[in-house]
C-alpha cells in the first residue's frame, strides 16, 4: 500500500482532532452520577432488619470515648446468612477480609470477627499518634462519623497481659483496627443528609473518574488560605519550556505562565536513553501518563503542561544541565505538580483519566452510605515504584501542590492540608478556636511533615533537615549512579534560602560562618547501617561524601551532645588543581556567578590511633580485641574475613583516623569518633562505635562505607596516637 505525499500530515492532523476530541469529551460527561439506592430485592433479610441508628452521630450515647466498642454485627450470627447477591453483604465480607490474630504477622491465617462501632476522630487518623488534636470536652463530637471495622473473635492475643478483660483488651483492639485502616481503609456508615455534609470529614463514594470540582475546591482553599507557604517564588526560570495542551507543540514559556508540572517514572533505560519522540508528531505517540496528564491539565482550566522529557532538549547536554540547575524553580512555580503514583513506568497512565481504577467497596441502604474509605492514600504512596525513585523525591518536596494519582483515588497534599477524593477535611465545619490545632494535624503529610526550609525562612534546625532530607533520598534508586548528586540539586538550593544559607560540600552541609570546620567535621560523620541493601561504591564521585556511595545514609545524630573536633580542614582540593579553604568555598557556593569546580580531595591535619591497639580475636571467633574492647564487624563476615580485617588494622593498612570526642548532655558518657581509612589510596572505608558500658565497638569496613569509630568513655588523649597530614580522597 502507497501513500500520498502529504497524507501522513493529514493523518497527523486527523489525529490531533481526535486527541483534543477526546479531552473534551472526556471532562463534558457526567461525573458524578447519583448512587442507586440498594433495593429490597438487592437485600438479604438480615441486612434489611439491620439497625445502626443507636451508633449513627449524633444521637449515639457512647460517643466520645466508650472503652466498650459495641459490636453492630457479630460474624458468629451474620456469616451464615450472608448473601451473594445482597450490596451491604459484600461490603461487611470486604470488612472482614483483613481481620487477621496478630497485625505484625500478615502471613497468618485470616479470622472472622465482629464489626464494632469506632469515633471516626479517635481511630480514623492516619497517624495513631495525633488524633486531629481535638479533646474529650471539645465541642466537637456531635460532628463525627460512625466508623466500623472487624476485630477478631475471639480476641487472640499476641501477649498474655492482653488476656483478660480490662484496658489491654482494648488496647489491642485498637492496634488492630489500626493495622485494619492502614491496609484497607475505614468502613463509614452515615445517613445521606446535609447534616453527613457539616461534619469534622467529609466521605464521598469515589467514582470511575476524579472529580474535577472537588479537586479544584482543594487548590482554591490553599490558594486562599495558605499564603505563607504555598506561595511561588518570584525568580524566573530561564529558557523554560512547556507543552501546550492545545497544539501539543513544546513552545517557549509565556511571562508568568501559569503551568501545571508532571512527575512520573519513566521506566527502563530504554524509555530514558531514547530521544523522545516530537509531540506535535503524532498526539497518540505521547506515553499513556503523559497523554492523561494532557487531558486532567485541561479540564483544571489550564493550557500548559511542563514535562521535562518535552520540555528538556534531552539531547543537548548544555542546556539539559541549565534546566536540572533551575529544577527547585520549575517545581515551585507550576501551580500543581500531577504524580503518576500507579505502575511501573510512564505507560501506566493516571486511574481514572485514561485507565480505569479500582472500584470502592460502596452500598446506600434507604438513607443510609456504607463505605470504605480506601487503603490510606500515603502507605499506597510510599509502597509505589514512584516513592522508590530519586529523581521523584525532589520533585514531590518541591513542588507548592501535589495531586497523586494512586490505582483507586487522587491524594492532594500541600504544606498545610492533605485531602483524599474519599475524605474531605472540612475545616469551616471545626470551632474557630480548634482549628489551628486541627489544621496542624492535617499538615502531617508525606513530603512537609517536617516544615522543610522554607523559602525566605529562617530555621534553626535547617543542618539537621538537610541531612534528614539525605537519609530520604538515600533510600531511593536511580537509573544511572552519575545523577546522585543532580537529582538532589534542586533540594540542596532550596536550603540556600534559608537564614543563614545552607551550602554543601558534594553532599556534606555547612551553614554558620564562624563554625564553618566543625559543621563540616560533624558533616563527614556519616554512615550506613548494617542492614543497608546493595552497599557498594560509587565511581565518579570522592570517598569521604555519602554521594560516593550506594545505599541508604544516617548521619551521627549531636543534638544531645557537645562535640570537639580533633581534626583539622587544611584546604579543599579542586578538580582543576586549586586549594581553596572552606569559608572560601562557603562564600563561592553563594555566589551565583561563581564557577566552582568540584571538590575531589580533603587535606587534613589529623591524629590516627596506633594501630598496635587492635591485640587480636576474641574465642567467640567474631570480635576483634582492642585493648579491652571488643570490635564486632557488622555485618557480620566469616572468620577468614574477619581475621583478614584484623591483620589489615594490626598491620596498618587500616588506620582509624580520630574525628573528635564528645560529652553527652544527659549522662555526661564521653566518646571517642574516628573514620577508617586505607592508607594506600587513603580512601574512606567507614565508621564504628565503641560502647564503654558494655566494651562493644562496631566497625563497618570492607564493603561499606562508613566506619566512624566511637569510643565510649575514652577521649583521644587517651589513646596512643600520632600526628598525620592526610589527603583524603
Amino acid at each position: 500500500m502507497t501513500t500520498r505525499p502529504g497524507e501522513a500530515q493529514e493523518s497527523n492532523s486527523a489525529d490531533l482532532k481526535v486527541f483534543r476530541s477526546g479531552a473534551r469529551q472526556f471532562w463534558k460527561k457526567t461525573n458524578r452520577k447519583p448512587q442507586r439506592a440498594a433495593h429490597s430485592d438487592d437485600l438479604c433479610d438480615f441486612c434489611k432488619s439491620l439497625d445502626v441508628d443507636p451508633f449513627i452521630v449524633p444521637q449515639a450515647s457512647w460517643y466520645p470515648a466508650s472503652p466498650e466498642y459495641p459490636v453492630v454485627v457479630s460474624s458468629k450470627e451474620y456469616l451464615p446468612l450472608a448473601k451473594e447477591h445482597c450490596r451491604l453483604c459484600k461490603v461487611f465480607v470486604a470488612a472482614w477480609d483483613e481481620v487477621r490474630p496478630d497485625p505484625s504477622s500478615p502471613k497468618k491465617p485470616r479470622l472472622k470477627g465482629d464489626i464494632r462501632a469506632f469515633s471516626y476522630l479517635q481511630s480514623g487518623h492516619p497517624f495513631p499518634n495525633n488524633p486531629y488534636g481535638f479533646r474529650e470536652q471539645d465541642p466537637v463530637w456531635h460532628l463525627d462519623t460512625l466508623m466500623l471495622a472487624a476485630t477478631p473473635t475471639p480476641i487472640i492475643s499476641p501477649s498474655p497481659k492482653f488476656s483478660g478483660p480490662g484496658h489491654e483488651i482494648f488496647s489491642f483492639i485498637r492496634a488492630q483496627v489500626q493495622y485494619y485502616t492502614e491496609n484497607k481503609g475505614s468502613l463509614i456508615c452515615q445517613n445521606v443528609s446535609p447534616i453527613a455534609q457539616s461534619g469534622v470529614f467529609i466521605f464521598r463514594p469515589v467514582l470511575q473518574q476524579p472529580d474535577v470540582s472537588q479537586i479544584n475546591s482543594w487548590m482554591n482553599r490553599c490558594k486562599r488560605h495558605h499564603q505563607g507557604k504555598c506561595i511561588s517564588t518570584n525568580e524566573d526560570v530561564f529558557d523554560l519550556k512547556v507543552l501546550d495542551c492545545h497544539t501539543l507543540a513544546v513552545i517557549p514559556a509565556p511571562h508568568h505562565c501559569s503551568y501545571v508540572a508532571l512527575s512520573y517514572v519513566w521506566g527502563p533505560p530504554s524509555n530514558c536513553t531514547a530521544k523522545p519522540t516530537l509531540p506535535n508528531d503524532a498526539p497518540f505517540a505521547f506515553p499513556q501518563a503523559i497523554q492523561d496528564a494532557i487531558k486532567f491539565t485541561s479540564g483544571l482550566g489550564f493550557n500548559y503542561l511542563w514535562v521535562d522529557k518535552y520540555c528538556i532538549d534531552q539531547m543537548d547536554e548544555s542546556s539539559k544541565h541549565i534546566q536540572i540547575q533551575q529544577m527547585h524553580l520549575i517545581y515551585q512555580n507550576a501551580e500543581v505538580t500531577i504524580v503518576a503514583a500507579a505502575g511501573s513506568d510512564e505507560n501506566a497512565g493516571l486511574p481514572g483519566v485514561g485507565v480505569p481504577r479500582k472500584t470502592q467497596p460502596f452500598a446506600r441502604v434507604g438513607r443510609k452510605e456504607f463505605m470504605f474509605t480506601l487503603r490510606q492514600p500515603q502507605q499506597v504512596i510510599r509502597d509505589s515504584i514512584w516513592c522508590s525513585r530519586g529523581w521523584t523525591f525532589q520533585e514531590a518536596v518541591l513542588s507548592r501542590r501535589l495531586l497523586i494519582f494512586t490505582e483507586d483515588q487522587v491524594y492532594f497534599e500541600c504544606a498545610e492540608m492533605t485531602c483524599s477524593e474519599s475524605v474531605t477535611p472540612n475545616v469551616d465545619a471545626v470551632p474557630e478556636g480548634l482549628r489551628p490545632r486541627f489544621c496542624q494535624s492535617l499538615s502531617s503529610g508525606l513530603f512537609w511533615g517536617s516544615d522543610f526550609a522554607a523559602p525566605g525562612g529562617r530555621s534553626e534546625s535547617s543542618l539537621r533537615q538537610f541531612r534528614q532530607a539525605v537519609r530520604d533520598y538515600s533510600r531511593r534508586t536511580l537509573t544511572y549512579e552519575e545523577d546522585t548528586l543532580n537529582a538532589f540539586s534542586g533540594i540542596a538550593k532550596q536550603f540556600k534560602l534559608v537564614d543563614p544559607p545552607v551550602v554543601h560540600v558534594f553532599g556534606l552541609p555547612i551553614q554558620n560562618v564562624d563554625l564553618l570546620a566543625y559543621e563540616f567535621v560533624i558533616s563527614l560523620l556519616w554512615f550506613q547501617p548494617g542492614s543497608a541493601k546493595n552497599v557498594r561504591r560509587q565511581t565518579g564521585f570522592p570517598s569521604w561524601t555519602w554521594v560516593g556511595w550506594k545505599g541508604s545514609i544516617l548521619f551521627v545524630d549531636m543534638s544531645l551532645t557537645t562535640f570537639q573536633q580533633s581534626v583539622q580542614i587544611s584546604t579543599i582540593e579542586l578538580t582543576d588543581g586549586t586549594n581553596i579553604d572552606l569559608r572560601e568555598l562557603y562564600e563561592r557556593s553563594l555566589s551565583k556567578r561563581a564557577n566552582l569546580s568540584s571538590p575531589i580531595a580533603l587535606r587534613l591535619d589529623a591524629h590516627i590511633l596506633d594501630p598496635a591497639g587492635f591485640t587480636g580475636l576474641r574465642s567467640d571467633g567474631r570480635t576483634i580485641l582492642y585493648g579491652g574492647y571488643g570490635v564486632y564487624v557488622s555485618p557480620e563476615p566469616k572468620m577468614m574475613e574477619l581475621g583478614r580485617i584484623f591483620e589489615d588494622l594490626k598491620g596498618g593498612i587500616l588506620h582509624c583516623m580520630a574525628m573528635g570526642d564528645t560529652s553527652s548532655v544527659l549522662n555526661e558518657v564521653d566518646s571517642l569518633f574516628t573514620l577508617v581509612i586505607r592508607v594506600e589510596d587513603t580512601s574512606r572505608l567507614g565508621m564504628s562505635s565503641f560502647s564503654d558500658a558494655h566494651r562493644v565497638c562496631r566497625l563497618v569496613i570492607e564493603n561499606l562505607p562508613s566506619a566512624t569509630a566511637i569510643f565510649r568513655g575514652n577521649q583521644l588523649d587517651r589513646f596512643s596516637h600520632f600526628p598525620a597530614k592526610v589527603r583524603l580522597i
